[in-house]
């Protein structure tokens, strides 16, 4: 069981007069600690995500890797000398697809072994 935690961008503010050109997401981000929000939300993703597997009959592991979702999963698998891949779609329409970027089409592609994707239902 994998989740993939893509970070919040974010910097901090080093010279005071900063803040006033700075974007409100990025004073906010830093500010409310969206990372570690971020973590916490992937921990317990993570943690339900393992428990539904066992549940299943499944001997699964969890692990939380960072970066861009299909690239992580592709490393994983490289590094588990994984057989196979299996994903699920989230079941995003056409135009959808297309604007957010499909990651279960990118592991497909970049995978360089199967990949099985189960539909959204």
């Amino acid at each position: 069981m994998l989740t993939v935690l893509e970070p919040v961008a974010s910097w901090e503010l080093f010279d005071p007069g900063a803040i006033v050109s700075a974007s409100v997401a990025a004073v906010g981000s830093a500010a409310l600690g969206l990372d570690e929000i971020a973590q916490q939300l992937a921990e317990e993703k993570l943690a339900r995500g393992v428990e539904l597997a066992r549940e299943g009959g499944l001997d699964a592991e969890g692990r939380i890797a960072h970066g861009k979702p299909w690239r992580a999963i592709c490393d994983v698998a490289d590094e588990l000398d994984a057989a196979v891949i299996v994903l699920g779609a989230r079941g995003l329409s056409r135009v959808r697809s297309a604007v957010l970027g499909s990651v279960s089409a990118a592991v497909s592609v970049h995978a360089g072994r199967p990949a099985l994707v189960i539909p959204h239902s």
